[in-house]
């Protein structure tokens, strides 16, 4: 901080001092000041890339997402090269729900960069926000591949299988995730939908009280309690003539 904050001094018409100043007022949260030294060096530079991606950056960890997206937008002009410009304005563009346009851009870094992890789940988040699940699925499937262990991309592969009405696909998945990580306790609430859009109300409603078995008082356990005063009662058999 120090070292930069005298680089400003020494040298205004330095536009490096005043972006390496403002992320180093970032990072101590002064975000009011972090700006107006970006804006200072937009000033003086006004298509550096960098500098409009230092810029993006914080207006999106800052959850101010259309102003993130507007100035990634500016900075992959200047280089379109920059592949964490890419990602984060597709995540942008996903959080503000706008998956199509996400979708355009993560291609355009699949293409320019193929295979990485990261813009391949962005993408299928993407896909998935747009209704597009059969094209969803398969990315899902990839990822699962690389990485067993990403339970969220388990999660929404099954999602993806349910909304396509492959309900016994869905569940399948979601016990699988089940037996890798009991904390994804969600699953239980998502196999017991998945069963009674089968109309299966018997294994909803194992379903249903596993998840309760774990968590009751959550608001997703009151909305649990709901469904299940909606499924027809289960009767004993009656028994046999001799």
């Amino acid at each position: 901080m120090t070292f930069y904050a005298n680089m400003v001094q020494e040298s205004p018409q330095l536009a490096i001092a005043h972006c390496n100043l403002g992320v180093e007022l970032f990072r101590q949260g002064q975000y009011r000041e972090a700006f107006q030294e970006w804006e200072k060096a937009r000033q003086l530079e006004p298509r550096w890339p960098a500098m409009l991606a230092n810029i993006a950056g914080g207006y999106y960890q800052l959850g101010q997402y259309q102003q993130a997206i507007d100035y990634y937008r500016q900075a992959l002009q200047g280089d379109p090269h920059d592949l964490k410009s890419y990602l984060l304005l597709g995540r942008s563009l996903n959080r503000i729900n706008r998956p199509q346009e996400a979708i355009t851009v993560l291609q355009e870094a699949e293409r320019r960069a193929p295979g990485i992890y990261d813009f391949r789940r962005e993408l299928a988040i993407a896909y998935q926000k747009a209704g597009r699940f059969s094209e969803a699925e398969p990315v899902l499937r990839a990822l699962l591949q690389v990485n067993p262990r990403d339970y969220e991309v388990a999660l929404t592969l099954g999602a993806a299988r349910e909304q396509q009405g492959k309900y016994d696909q869905a569940i399948a998945t979601w016990q699988e995730l089940l037996r890798a990580n009991p904390k994804m306790t969600i699953a239980h609430y998502l196999c017991g939908l998945a069963y009674q859009k089968q109309g299966k109300p018997a294994q909803a409603r194992a379903a249903y009280q596993a998840y309760l078995r774990v968590d009751a008082k959550s608001d997703l356990a009151q909305e649990i309690k709901r469904q299940l005063s909606r499924l027809p009662a289960t009767t004993a058999p009656a028994p046999r003539q001799p």
